[in-house]
Formats: structure tokens, C-alpha cells, sequence
């Protein structure tokens, strides 16, 4: 393997996925809650490494002994400074995004076209050598702070991702993002669509518990399959949940049932402009009403997380 092909392999392992950069996102937010704090990148790179259980590894390097050309990628793929480097690119990405956004600051300048890349050493075979490794194009201050006066962003329940750590069974990598979105919006003062997002969300929820929860009915299965509008499926899902004798079973099918209908006809009203004004609609796009479906949709979520793990444990795993 040459170098060319190594620098690949590497590139390829550290490049920061969607999710990846939430993570890091909400690390930092969360360290930020204090107004006062300041971090600097590597600060905020060990923090990150802390959350995700990676060693801070700065002077680390890819070691790849006598193994057959086969097994040399799987061992570049999986050398444990890659992680830590993977971890700086989500970092520097997630400052630069949260600097974008608006929540913070920076309080010394620093940055420039020699931070775009890490340098690894690397010894293959007893040859030795070293790889640039690109973490990102982006220019990010020596140091940053919360942006005076919207500290609160970090106070706020329910506006990061960690928070909603308790419903992850639910979600899956799509609306893992569709729910980082939405908080993004509501933190941002976007309140028509952190609403529209949050239906999004708990559609989608409803139909993940639909496919869980499908050979316990033969109607519910067919929905599933045939893909169609979620207020059927989530009208036979409710009653799956009520045959099941749960505690509370019927009032709290019910009530489940209830606040998904009540979401998606905000959604549907958000996003079709065509639709009639709707009054009592409009009041979940304001800031006071945005955020109180979002702290609602978070206690339908735990309470339908409750239900579905009652039905199927092993389907629901934390």
C-alpha cells in the first residue's frame, strides 16, 4: 500500500458524519452553559473525546506490522489516533456551524491553511513515514464563548439533542436528523419550522412502532406495507395499544392517539399555504407555542416509547 492510498483510507475514516457533528455540537453547547466559559478548540476537542469515549491521542500514529496486503486497510481503518482525529473534524465543523448559527462567539482570533489537515506519522513494515489527514475547511477562532444574552439557549429544556437521549429507541438515523433540525430552528427563532419538523418526527416515530408492533394485527400489517397516510396507521396502532391491557391502556391510547392527530394537522396546516387560516393552528408557530409542542412532543414520545416496550421489550432496546 503507498502512501497515496493510505492518505485515502484515512480520509475516508475521519470524515465526520452527519450525526457525528451533533454530537460534538451539543458537547459544546452543553459546556457552554455557563455564560462566562470559554473554550479553545482543543478544549472543546476534549470534550467531545470525553462524550464519545475516545482517547485524546495528539501524538499518535498508524502502526501496521507483517500482515498480508488484505488486512492492511482494516488496520489503517482502525487505528485508534484515526478516531481521534475523526473527532477534531466533527469538532472544528460543529464550532463553525455553531458560529454560523448565531450561538457563539469568538473571543480570540486563530486559524489558518495549516489547520485544515492533521499530519499522522505512519510505520509500515519498519518504513515509516507521514499522511495529511484534511479536517475540514473551515477557519475557527483560537478560543469562543456563548453569544452574550443567549445563554438560555443551553438552559432550555428540550432545545439539544442529549436531552432527548430517553426516546432514541424511536428514532432512527433519519429522524435522529430531522429531530436535530427541528431544535436547530426552534433555537434559531424559525418557529414554523421547528413545528413542521417535530410532525415530521413523530410521524415518523408512529410508523417505526407500526412496523415493530405489524403481526399483531393483519390490518395494522397491510398499512405498513401499503405505505399509505399515517392517520390510518396510527388510528390502528392506538388500538393495538388499548387490546394490549397496558396500564392506563385505553386512556392513555387515546390520549397518544389524540396528540399525533392534533401534530399532524399543525404540520399539514404549516406546510400547505393554500389551506384556509386556521386560528388555533397558528398559535404553535409563535415562539411561546413552538416550544410548548416541542416540551409536548417529548412527553408523547416517553409516554409512546412506554407503550410500544410494554408490547415488544426486545424491539425497544435502550
Amino acid at each position: 500500500m503507498d502512501a497515496q492510498e493510505l492518505a485515502t483510507i484515512a480520509a475516508e475514516s475521519t470524515t465526520p458524519t452527519f450525526a457525528d457533528i451533533s454530537v460534538a455540537s451539543n458537547a459544546i453547547v452543553t459546556a457552554l452553559i455557563d455564560e462566562e466559559t470559554v473554550l479553545t478548540v482543543d478544549e472543546a476537542v476534549a470534550i467531545v473525546c470525553d462524550v464519545v469515549g475516545v482517547p485524546v491521542a495528539r501524538g499518535g500514529r498508524i502502526e501496521i506490522g507483517s500482515v498480508a496486503v488484505a488486512v492492511v486497510a482494516e488496520q489503517v481503518r482502525t487505528a485508534s489516533v484515526l478516531g481521534y482525529v475523526k473527532v477534531v473534524h466533527a469538532t472544528r465543523l460543529a464550532i463553525a456551524r455553531l458560529i454560523a448559527q448565531g450561538l457563539i462567539v469568538p473571543t480570540t482570533m486563530g486559524g489558518s491553511d495549516s489547520d485544515h489537515s492533521i499530519t499522522v506519522p505512519y510505520q509500515v513494515r519498519g518504513h515509516g513515514s507521514g499522511v495529511q489527514i484534511p479536517v475540514g475547511r473551515v477557519l475557527v477562532p483560537g478560543s469562543f464563548r456563548a453569544t452574550p444574552g443567549l445563554s438560555v439557549v443551553g438552559d432550555l429544556a428540550l432545545l439539544t439533542m442529549e436531552r432527548w437521549a430517553d426516546v432514541k429507541p424511536l428514532l432512527n438515523d433519519r429522524l435522529l436528523r430531522l429531530l436535530e433540525e427541528c431544535l436547530d430552528a426552534a433555537r434559531r427563532g424559525s418557529h414554523l419550522s421547528a413545528v413542521t419538523l417535530m410532525g415530521a418526527v413523530l410521524e415518523g416515530t408512529w410508523w417505526t412502532v407500526a412496523e415493530k408492533l405489524r403481526k399483531r394485527d393483519p390490518q395494522l400489517d397491510k398499512l405498513v406495507a401499503a405505505k399509505g397516510s399515517a392517520a390510518p396507521m396510527q388510528v390502528k396502532v392506538a388500538e393495538v395499544l388499548r387490546a394490549a391491557n397496558l396500564p392506563a391502556g385505553k386512556a392513555s391510547a387515546d390520549a397518544l392517539l389524540a396528540f399525533a392527530g392534533q401534530v399532524r394537522q399543525v404540520r399539514n396546516y404549516g406546510i400547505h399555504s393554500t389551506v384556509k387560516d386556521d386560528l388555533a393552528a397558528e398559535k404553535f408557530f409563535t415562539e411561546t407555542g413552538s416550544y410548548l409542542l416541542i416540551l409536548q412532543a417529548h412527553s408523547h414520545l416517553v409516554q409512546f416509547l412506554g407503550a410500544a416496550r410494554a408490547l415488544r421489550p426486545r424491539a425497544f432496546r435502550k
